[in-house]
């Protein structure tokens, strides 16, 4: 029995001490580290945990904002209209003989609320908005004109830089700073004296000037072509 157990004794030893002595797997090589064991920290022993190296990449400069996204122009409520045309022409407004606001009739189909049927103005483009923009810049304008010429310029509003004789031949100057003037006015964009924007604006009044022999016609074409342009009544 003592035999057996001697025996038992030495097969284990022997078998200890070979683990400790074998060799390691080719290709692979100890890492040092420290790892937990039933014995405690051994230091000798391969690590608990590796940390893996992060790549990093290159950084470069990014916008604090998103990318700017197109947005569709709409054009202004009818009540906006009416308050900047009202703003424009100084004080004039689209009405009837008897004083009747002539954008009444048409609320309905231009889409006015009514806060029974509809409850949101429909803001897109449409044929009839724009035919009655036009009905009333070709009332209003005349009438605008035909005031200008009998006030000083200082009470005027539309040739406010202009007599109502000069021409681009006699007066250059002065129908270029008036067109700057109406466009900031207008449209809200400055525009300065001797800016080639305002060609088109130039050739309008002097081609107006040469077919109607007119200078008042002339700048009642321009009023019309400002307050029927897309920058006026859009959005």
């Amino acid at each position: 029995m003592n035999r057996l157990w001697i025996t038992g004794l030495l097969l284990s030893t022997l078998g200890c001490m070979a683990a400790e002595n074998a060799p390691e797997p080719p290709g692979q090589a100890p890492t040092p580290g420290v790892y937990l064991s039933a014995a405690g920290v051994d230091a000798e022993g391969p690590p608990l945990y590796v940390p893996a190296p992060v790549e990093t990449a290159d950084v470069g400069e990014a916008a604090l904002l998103p990318p700017p996204t197109p947005r569709t122009r709409v054009r202004l409520h009818i009540e906006q209209l009416q308050n900047s045309l009202s703003a424009v022409l100084g004080g004039m407004e689209w009405v009837t003989g008897g004083g009747t606001n002539r954008w009444l009739a048409h609320y309905t189909a231009l889409g006015v609320p009514d806060y029974i049927n509809n409850m949101q103005e429909v803001l897109a483009p449409a044929l009839l908005f724009d035919k009655l923009l036009g009905d009333a810049a070709r009332d209003l304008c005349p009438q605008l004109l035909a005031q200008e010429k009998t006030l000083p310029i200082t009470e005027r509003v539309f040739l406010t830089q202009v007599e109502l004789s000069d021409t681009l031949e006699t007066g250059p100057q002065a129908v270029e700073e008036n067109l700057s003037l109406l466009l900031l006015r207008f449209h809200g964009r400055y525009l300065p004296a001797g800016d080639e924007r305002l060609q088109p604006w130039k050739t309008l009044f002097g081609n107006a000037t040469s077919v109607s022999e007119s200078t008042e016609t002339a700048w009642t074409a321009v009023c019309v072509a400002l307050l029927t342009h897309p920058e006026f009544s859009s959005r």
